[in-house]
């Protein structure tokens, strides 16, 4: 018959083993979880995937490079609508007959006309109507009294 005693100890190693191999899962899966790992790991994803995608792009593009080109062009067409849409409208409407110069006088004068008068510039612009002040100098002090020094 199989001693008890046995049957125990054999039960505690097992057991014993079991905590172990636990235990070790377990640091395993917090150390898979702590964010910095996670960083580094997304980041090594990223770069071997991107890397592929340029590798199969690049590939692409070297097998239909007119494709490319296309693409390519159909691309900056689009970034670049709204210029090349003002380009294009303003070709189409803009006046090309040359003003004569009855016409640019007459239009400078309807530009000033709008234009509000401008307010004056300084006191120092004196208007006819009004005589010039003399300003009179200052009067100077002598050297002994400005300094507030004691001379006797």
């Amino acid at each position: 018959m199989i001693d008890r005693k046995q049957v125990l100890d054999r039960a505690e190693r097992r057991a014993h083993a079991a905590r172990e191999r636990l235990t070790g899962r377990l640091v395993d899966i917090q150390q898979r979880l702590d964010p910095q790992t996670l960083m580094i790991e997304a980041g090594r994803e990223l770069r071997q995937r991107a890397g592929e995608w340029i590798s199969d792009s690049v590939d692409a593009a070297r097998r239909n490079p007119a494709a490319t080109l296309a693409t390519g062009a159909t691309t900056i067409a689009w970034l670049l609508r709204k210029p090349i849409a003002r380009w294009i409208i303003g070709f189409f409407t803009e006046d090309r007959t040359v003003p004569s110069a009855e016409a640019l006088t007459a239009q400078a004068i309807r530009a000033a006309a709008i234009r509000a008068p401008a307010p004056p510039s300084s006191r120092s612009e004196q208007h006819d109507d009004q005589p010039q002040r003399q300003r009179k100098p200052a009067r100077r002090r002598p050297a002994s009294e400005g300094q507030g020094g004691n001379s006797a």
